[in-house]
């Protein structure tokens, strides 16, 4: 009994891997049994089969495809629900009964292939995605697939070249942002940044802001103050209107508390100028974090300055020591020139006495200073009076 729910393959009482000739042969005999004339819908079924699998093209298509029957429909549902389970032997079992019947049937393969991938088997889940990627090498789901299998066996290079492919097909910024973690990922760091100038021409807005997010990080990472410089210009200038400026003011704050930057670190600096310059509807929130981050900053700048002070407080102070020490010097010298005048004249003890009182009770009073010197001239001249 032929039915419009069999598969082609079915139809025919074929394996899906039949050559030409068992396709001619089943197909001649079977509308002998059911001719148009006494079963013409069943005739019209085994001609349609026909004309599909005769037809190479026609034949990998429908392979490709799968059988459109319910019940394959069904069954791959039911591959795939078991994939996101974590049923993957099950998965496997349910994809192989699909191309046991459909063996080119390219949404079973990779359904397969995610499943001894997840299963951690790599090695079977590559063999299938080559497979996939000779037949149909320009294929969305089966460059994904690829990627994903690639990255897990860890050919990073080949997963980097269907990386790039998908760029060219989808021109998809999150393609462009894994170009790049990929090349950091095998030390190729300038590469990636090179890479991510390069894509960031590709886009618009928010887009190259996004891009220049990656830019800032990884020219920092590098020491690349060219590229981190022009990072800062353009997530500043980039955004268009006020939603799109407070997106990247926000991207921008959670850069700083994912990688908890300190309030002098030199990044952190970056960050808090392109959050203050796009803020410029003054939202609240942004504003509060802007704000607290500000006392925080000067703060740190408190420090600096007081340390700065300290430093300046201990200079003076060995200045002023150096001065102390040097006045010190010139009193003494000049107490022992209060008492050699006094011993020219025989009065050596009184020149002792007036020396001294300058040099320890003088020191710093200038009342008593001068009161000593004055003290020395009056008992100079009793002197000469007394003793022509």
């Amino acid at each position: 009994m032929v039915k419009d729910t069999m598969s082609y393959y079915e139809r025919l009482n074929l394996a899906p891997n039949a050559s030409e000739a068992e396709i001619k042969q089943a197909y001649f005999t079977l509308i002998r049994e059911y001719s148009n004339e006494t079963h013409p819908k069943e005739f019209q079924l085994l001609t349609e089969a026909f004309k599909t699998l005769k037809d190479n093209n026609k034949r990998r298509e429908y392979d490709e495809q799968g059988s459109n029957n319910s019940n394959d429909s069904k069954r791959l549902e039911d591959a795939w629900r078991s994939l996101k389970q974590g049923d993957f032997n099950k998965a496997i079992s349910i994809t192989n009964q699909i191309l046991k019947e459909s063996p080119g049937n390219r949404e079973a393969l990779q359904c397969k292939a995610y499943a001894f991938l997840h299963k951690g088997d790599g090695i079977e889940a590559n063999i299938i995605s080559e497979k996939l990627l000779r037949e149909t090498p320009n294929n969305i789901d089966c460059l994904i697939l690829g990627v994903d299998v690639k990255e897990s066996i860890k050919e990073h290079k080949e997963a980097i070249n269907l990386v790039r492919k998908l760029i060219e097909l989808t021109g998809d910024i999150d393609w462009c942002l894994k170009e790049s973690r990929l090349l950091n990922e095998i030390g190729r760091s300038e590469q990636a940044l090179q890479s991510l100038r390069t894509n960031a021409l590709r886009f618009e807005s928010i887009e190259k802001a996004m891009m220049y997010k990656e830019i800032l990080l990884l020219a920092f990472n590098l020491g690349d103050p060219e590229a981190k410089a022009e990072a800062v210009e353009k997530l500043k200038t980039v955004p268009e209107g006020s939603v799109e400026r407070l997106q990247v003011a926000y991207w921008m704050i959670a850069l700083y508390e994912e990688n908890n930057l300190r309030k002098n670190h030199p990044l952190y600096i970056n960050i808090y100028e392109i959050v203050s310059y796009l803020n410029q509807d003054q939202e609240q929130d942004i504003e509060k974090w802007l704000e607290e981050n500000d006392v925080e900053n000067n703060n740190y700048q408190k420090k600096s300055n007081s340390s700065h002070s300290n430093e300046n407080k201990r200079a003076g102070a060995t200045e002023e020591a150096f001065f102390i020490k040097k006045e010190t010097v010139k009193m003494l010298l000049i107490s022992f020139g209060i008492f050699i005048l006094f011993s020219i004249f025989g009065l050596g003890w009184l020149g002792f006495i007036a020396g001294a009182v300058y040099f320890f009770v003088g020191n710093g009073k200038q009342v008593l200073k001068y009161a000593a010197i004055a003290a020395g001239v009056i008992i100079f001249f009793q002197w000469l009076m007394y003793f022509p």
